[in-house]
């Protein structure tokens, strides 16, 4: 049976629990709350440049929150480089759109993403 409560005090988002499993629901998106999750290291917030980035995993974390801003951006979690202009293209496609995906990343995953045009803003938080 699923409980509906407020999340962290804001009316607007609410979260529903499920059998240990807690979800967001933020303007009519769901998202894994990730219960007891807390961060791990800096946010960032960094204009994706024309290359691959790669995101070091710091010792405590599991759980990637990452986010782009304007235009979309490709992402790999096994150390393969990203490459929005191949037949076909390489990566995971992330869209301003989907807002915050939450990423769980096991001990010796390498995560890259590349952005597929200027103006990519890519916010990374690290969760455990």
């Amino acid at each position: 049976m699923m409980t509906n409560r407020y999340y962290r005090g804001e009316p607007d988002i609410k979260l529903l629990e499920d059998g240990g499993r807690a979800l967001v629901v933020d303007g009519g998106a769901i998202a894994d709350a990730m219960h007891n999750a807390d961060p791990v290291g800096a946010h960032s917030a960094t204009s994706a440049p024309d290359a691959v980035v790669t995101l070091t995993r710091p010792a405590g974390a599991n759980v990637l929150w990452i986010q782009t801003e304007v235009e979309n951006i490709r992402l790999t979690l096994d150390s393969t480089d990203p490459d929005p202009s191949a037949t076909p293209p390489v990566g995971f496609l992330l869209k301003p759109e989907d807002g915050v995906r939450s990423i769980r990343v096991p001990e010796g995953a390498v995560v890259k993403y590349r952005r597929e045009a200027s103006g990519a803003i890519v916010q990374v938080q690290w969760m455990a």
